[in-house]
């Protein structure tokens, strides 16, 4: 019996160490409408203009930006979510004289627990209302909106969309990774794009990991048993 405790004991530990490790993270929302000068607004984690300014890890930003009449952006970092990652979904309706509307988000001082090259991922859905471009960044220097390496991009035009897609970013910890994507009405009033765009880090398969600890408990009971 003391055998199997400690084989458990050993088994949680191991399933700690190849947990991401928690961070002390910045999270930020942007969004540019090009017609406008400047950045129209850049609002971060429970600061000024952020409607979910209760809730860590979590930004919402309802209103206009620039020429777009509505806007309803709400970005999730990695604290919230059950992947590893960070999410970006938003609801757009341009005005008149709307440019080219950036919709940024970024989560700083993400650490993984590895180094070197390593597998990100990005899917998104939709639906656009004129031409719209997809980016997801990632930073091994870790920057506010860093975008050192391209782990996944993609365009379309008007109508239903998805992909998936992503490749190996050489990163350390800490890094940041940053979901940026570019709507283009055509100067037409009253169009909508709507999506959810999600980045990713797959983790390390904790459940297997259990598996074989079980597994190897089990054993070493039987063991015991049949001496």
């Amino acid at each position: 019996m003391k055998f199997l405790k400690s084989f458990l004991a050993a088994a949680a530990a191991s399933l700690l160490v190849a947990a991401p490790l928690a961070a002390n993270a910045t999270i930020a929302l942007q969004l540019d409408d090009a017609a406008t000068i400047g950045v129209d607004k850049l609002i971060f984690d429970g600061a000024a203009g952020d409607a979910d300014g209760l809730v860590d890890g979590k930004i919402t930003y309802l209103g206009a930006a620039g020429n777009w009449n509505i806007n309803v952006s709400t970005g999730l970092g990695n604290g919230v979510l059950a992947d590893f990652g960070i999410d970006l979904n938003s609801v757009n309706v341009s005005g008149i004289g709307a440019g080219v509307l950036t919709v940024s988000f970024t989560e700083t001082d993400m650490n993984f627990g590895l180094g070197g090259p390593t597998a990100v991922y990005g899917n998104i859905g939709g639906t656009a209302g004129g031409n719209f471009g997809y980016t997801l960044y990632a930073d091994d220097a870790n920057a506010l909106f860093g975008t050192t390496a391209t782990a996944f991009s993609g365009s379309t035009g008007p109508g239903a969309f998805s992909a998936t897609g992503g490749g190996n970013v050489l990163l350390n910890d800490p890094f940041s990774l940053t979901l940026q994507v570019a709507i283009d009405h055509l100067g037409i009033a009253g169009k909508s794009t709507s999506f959810d765009f999600e980045g990713k880090i797959p983790e390390p398969t904790s459940l297997a990991l259990l598996s074989l600890a079980l597994l190897g408990a089990g054993a070493a009971t039987r063991r015991r048993n049949k001496a």
